[in-house]
């Protein structure tokens, strides 16, 4: 018999959760070397290092110096995700605005910044921007 399909998509909330990888692994994206720059999986890596250590705002400005180099999806994502850490929604904003659903190869990265800075407790408002808890 037919399996049943899965009910579609249609909001954020509907997304299924992406688990962050482990302390010292990397994300399904990461974990392709062909498909990013070495120095750019060497940088991002530095960055997974302060954030692990509990450095948010030092993983953030070392993921900020990737987005000015190589303006990469992924090294958008992990700014993103940094900056939700670090409580600065201004940077988490700046990265979701360059992570843009209506671009296919964003959409990975988009949906992994989105649920990391949902289980930091922030929110992805009505607006489309992210906002701290009350």
């Amino acid at each position: 018999p037919a399996q049943p399909a899965s009910p579609p998509v249609t909001t954020l909330a509907d997304v299924p959760a992406v688990p962050t990888p482990p302390p010292g692994q990397v994300s399904p994206v990461e974990a392709q070397p062909s498909a990013l720059p070495a120095e750019l999986i060497s940088r991002l890596a530095v960055a997974r290092g302060k954030a692990e250590a509990g450095k948010s705002a030092a993983a953030l400005k070392e993921a900020r110096s990737c987005v000015k180099k190589f303006d990469h999806p992924v090294a958008w994502g992990a700014m993103g995700r940094y900056a939700c850490a670090a409580g600065n929604m201004k940077a988490a904003n700046e990265a979701l605005d360059h992570l843009s659903s209506d671009v296919p190869a964003n959409r990975h990265d988009r949906t992994e910044l989105v649920v990391a800075c949902q289980q930091q407790g922030i929110s992805l408002a009505n607006t489309g921007r992210f906002v701290l808890p009350n």
